[in-house]
């Protein structure tokens, strides 16, 4: 294992660590629910995101997720390290904006309102675009 791939492993792991830490604390402050999704489509929500998770992690051996599909050069893991970085920025800058309008499901606020400020000016679903941005990040640094 050479320097760069340590270095590069530790810190898109670091990136994924700081968006996992700030989404849970900052879902803490959020306005009052008025109307909450239903448990169906909340359980939906929940195996989509576990089967996700179990896949991303290689828990399934057939999938095939760690199977490098490219050798990696510098400018490899340096695009992947810059694309996921610039992924947590958007989500975090995303989430920011929205304040206490934020939901992980869909909900009915108390005072709900359409943001445009923050990267909502330029585009509809930044955090859709910051998480994408993470994921392709990852894949390129890591070659698989």
């Amino acid at each position: 294992m050479t320097i760069l791939h340590f270095i590069s492993v530790h810190f898109i792991t670091l990136c994924w660590c700081v968006f996992a830490l700030f989404w849970l604390v900052s879902a803490f402050s959020v306005k009052p629910i008025l109307e909450r999704q239903s448990w169906a489509g909340r359980l939906t929500v929940f195996a989509f995101v576990t089967l996700t998770i179990t896949l991303l992690l290689g828990k399934i051996p057939w999938w095939g997720i760690n199977t490098r599909i490219w050798s990696l050069g510098t400018a490899q893991r340096m695009l992947g390290c810059v694309m996921t970085f610039m992924g947590v920025a958007v989500l975090i800058w995303s989430r920011i904006s929205l304040g206490t309008n934020w939901s992980a499901m869909v909900n009915f606020r108390e005072g709900q309102e359409l943001v445009e400020r923050g990267p909502y000016r330029f585009v509809r679903h930044p955090m859709y675009s910051g998480l994408l941005l993470m994921v392709a990040g990852t894949a390129i640094a890591m070659g698989t």
